[in-house]
């Protein structure tokens, strides 16, 4: 297997939002970053500004959505009809804001692969836990450390359904 995956992995690159300069010398210090590893400041609203770093790719992993721990929502669409983001709106859970950001990213790359005729495969995890490199703590790994810790369960009553970061790893080769 890790025959057909070092194509995908052979160059690592590293995209972050254009506005939103952040300390990424965590990754930058690892070793062999310096040969293996090449950051782009990119604005995701102008495909333009990540050409050089998809520039010869087989294929884009997109693997995160930011949550908002603080619950500063704002508005995002007002749809008409029913939908899963209405839904999601109306019972406005822990972290929604998490939720449908997922679900209208889902959402757009799928209509955007169906009309440029691109394969997509979209891999949603549920609470992603693991060991992490970043200097802050990630919230998934921050929530799960509450229970450890004796404080309140942040879904309330409901079920934490969790995976392991490497499975969800290895969940994207396979799937790609």
């Amino acid at each position: 297997m890790m025959d057909n995956i070092s194509p995908i992995l052979c160059n690592n690159v590293l995209m972050y939002l254009a506005g939103r300069k952040r300390d990424v010398s965590f990754l930058t210090n690892l070793p062999g970053a310096s040969k293996k590893l090449k950051v782009f400041n990119v604005d995701l609203s102008n495909p333009e500004s990540f050409r050089e770093a998809i520039e010869g790719c087989i294929g884009v992993l997109h693997t995160t959505t930011p949550i908002d721990l603080e619950s500063k929502e704002e508005e995002v669409i007002d749809e008409i009809y029913w939908s899963d983001e209405n839904l999601l709106r109306d019972l406005k859970p822990f972290a929604w804001s998490y939720s449908i950001s997922k679900t209208l990213a889902e959402k757009a790359i799928l209509e955007f692969g169906e009309h440029h005729g691109l394969d997509v495969v979209t891999l949603i995890p549920t609470f992603v836990l693991g060991p992490f490199i970043c200097p802050k703590l990630p919230g998934s790994v921050y929530t799960s450390l509450a229970f450890l810790f004796g404080e309140k369960n942040p879904f309330g009553a409901s079920r934490i359904h969790m995976v392991h970061v490497d499975d969800v790893a290895r969940a994207h080769i396979f799937l790609f």
